[in-house]
């Protein structure tokens, strides 16, 4: 390339970024730029460290002198240059918006709890469903009580999560869509022998399950190709053999009959489910007012004693917010319940005397051990205390942010929080004199 350049008549100039500006970190030179050097200056060994010194300052934005500058920006940066702290009163009568941002962060970094933490009542009566009537899910109500903050910035803000993340090339399928696929094949599954009347046999049910599984992946690489065939050799096969023990754990569980797959409520698609209902359940609250709920129920069974029960399938590992020994896990744990209330709904409407007893949470994965986690049903009134104080911190728009460092985990939305928002929460949290996160301490105490 350099004998090439060489022969070329005029100049040529070359450069390189020094300056990683999305991770914030010092970049180096090719290797082309340390041969030209050498080229040019036979004279001396030349080294990266000496390639440096030679190059100088890194051109930028920011000029040698302010009056050189073409931008105000630059003629601040430049101005601002080796003054430190004690440019700090000109910047910010120059630019109010950055005082009233250091405003904010000093009163986030105290332990009063303020609208730049996320106290906004005016959003109360357009949040909260039993004011606005809006639907909502059980999904979307857990998503509240594992961080209220982050429920504002999507469901009150409308923000949605940047997507500059580069994709993981020992990766192809994202938890999501992995559990979609598996959860369509259960249903598709059951379904099918539920039409033929057959029980299930893995000798004879096994390899027809494995091609339903070989198709849907082959449908979903032709939309999303994977990063190499090593990758999607190991994920198809992990993927097949999760099917393949959920066949045998159903032709193995005799205690279960199931009734309903994916039994939707307030949606259009009803997949030709008996149980179904396009309307929306109503939760009669107790105070005169109603909360609509939409939702999906993976599974509705029948018991040996005539009772029912939820399953909501989980296709990752045995865990559950806040454990799970918890029964509401301070409403992140809600699903299960609400559940039951919309299936004794969908059930009597077809048998008046149904009962659902108990919801399981179930892990049909290897990475699930085959976890099968079930609750009794709480009753009507537990489930609707835990609801109703939700709601009040809706209400009362109290959008604090979690104090447990797990949420933060696979959040898309740090960016949005500041410096250790978990102790800054927590510190608000426990200070008695914020009477406004009086609902929030009370859902927490929901075990």
């Amino acid at each position: 390339i350099l004998s090439r350049l060489a022969a070329l008549s005029g100049q040529v100039w070359m450069s390189f970024a020094c300056r990683d500006t999305r991770d914030d970190r010092e970049t180096f030179p090719s290797w082309l730029l340390l041969q030209a050097i050498r080229v040019l200056k036979p004279d001396r060994e030349w080294t990266y460290e000496g390639l440096g010194e030679e190059l100088g300052n890194p051109l930028s934005i920011v000029p040698v002198q302010p009056p050189l500058a073409l931008t105000d920006a630059g003629w601040w940066l430049a101005s601002l240059r080796g003054h430190g702290v004690t440019a700090r009163p000109a910047v910010l009568r120059a630019f109010p918006d950055l005082a009233e941002g250091e405003k904010a962060e000093r009163v986030r970094e105290s332990d009063q709890f303020t609208h730049y933490d996320g106290w906004v009542p005016a959003a109360g009566a357009l949040l909260d469903p039993r004011l606005s009537g809006r639907l909502m899910s059980p999904t979307s109500l857990e998503k509240l009580a594992a961080c209220p903050f982050r429920y504002f910035l999507q469901q009150g803000l409308g923000i949605e999560p940047s997507e500059d993340v580069a994709p993981d090339p020992d990766a192809w399928l994202d938890p999501m869509t992995r559990g979609s696929l598996l959860h369509q094949l259960y249903a598709q599954a059951l379904r099918e022998l539920r039409h033929r009347r057959e029980l299930i046999v893995p000798a004879q049910h096994g390899p027809w399950l494995r091609r339903l599984g070989e198709d849907a992946l082959a449908r979903h690489r032709a939309l999303v190709p994977p990063p190499s065939e090593q990758v999607f050799a190991r994920e198809a096969e992990e993927f097949l053999n999760d099917l393949r023990l959920f066949l045998q754990l159903e032709a193995a569980d005799l205690a279960h009959t199931a009734v309903g797959f994916e039994v939707g409520f307030g949606v259009t698609e009803d997949e030709g489910e008996p149980l179904a209902s396009r309307e929306p359940i109503t939760i009669q609250m107790g105070d005169g007012r109603t909360v609509r709920l939409r939702g999906r129920i993976d599974r509705i069974d029948q018991l040996a004693d005539h009772t029912y029960a939820v399953v909501d399938y989980k296709t990752g590992s045995a865990r559950l917010p806040g454990g799970v020994g918890a029964t509401f896990a301070g409403g992140r744990q809600l699903q299960h319940a609400l559940y039951a209330l919309a299936a004794t709904q969908l059930l009597r409407a077809q048998d008046a005397g149904a009962r659902v007893s108990q919801s399981a949470y179930y892990f049909p994965t290897v990475r699930g051990r085959s976890e099968r986690v079930t609750r009794p049903f709480s009753s009507d009134h537990d489930v609707l205390a835990v609801l109703r104080t939700l709601l009040d911190v809706l209400e009362a728009g109290t959008f604090v942010h979690s104090p447990d460092a797990d949420e933060c985990t696979y959040c898309e939305f740090t960016r949005a929080c500041g410096a250790h928002p978990v102790d800054r929460a927590q510190l608000k949290i426990e200070n008695a004199g914020n009477a406004a996160l009086t609902f929030y301490r009370r859902l927490a105490a929901y075990e």
